[in-house]
């Protein structure tokens, strides 16, 4: 069976979030800060591109998983970003309703393809 569009559009724009999520990763390079300080600070702002990037996998062949673990990373996200609203002062909404959409936009997006694709192809 011939691969179309809907077949592709999700795997490659799920390639380009992991990668925009990597290179957000990358504002811990700063001066005077320490080697050890550095790697810890990128393994951690690099876990939900790894554990995306593992759901991704999965869901090469797996419709059905790309779905689910994109919009749950989505709202995962959402509700991250309200618990910090409401528990850090100083915050106004403004910011925060960008990196909303900036974020989970696209894994809804990614997570609605993924979705349509397992619908019109996947098995009943």
């Amino acid at each position: 069976m011939k691969k179309g569009l809907l077949f592709w559009l999700p795997r490659i724009l799920s390639i380009v979030f992991l990668s925009f999520l990597l290179l957000l990763s990358f504002d811990v390079f700063e001066e005077g800060r320490s080697t050890l300080e550095i790697i810890g600070g990128f393994l951690i702002h690099n876990i939900p591109f790894f554990a995306l990037l593992i759901a991704f996998i999965f869901a090469w062949k797996r419709d059905r998983v790309g779905a689910i673990t994109f919009s749950i990373a989505g709202l995962l996200y959402i509700v991250l970003v309200i618990y910090n609203i409401f528990f850090r002062e100083g915050v106004s909404w403004d910011e925060p309703l960008l990196s909303i959409l900036t974020i989970s936009g696209p894994a809804f997006l990614i997570s609605f393809l993924y979705f349509m694709n397992w619908k019109r192809y996947g098995k009943p």
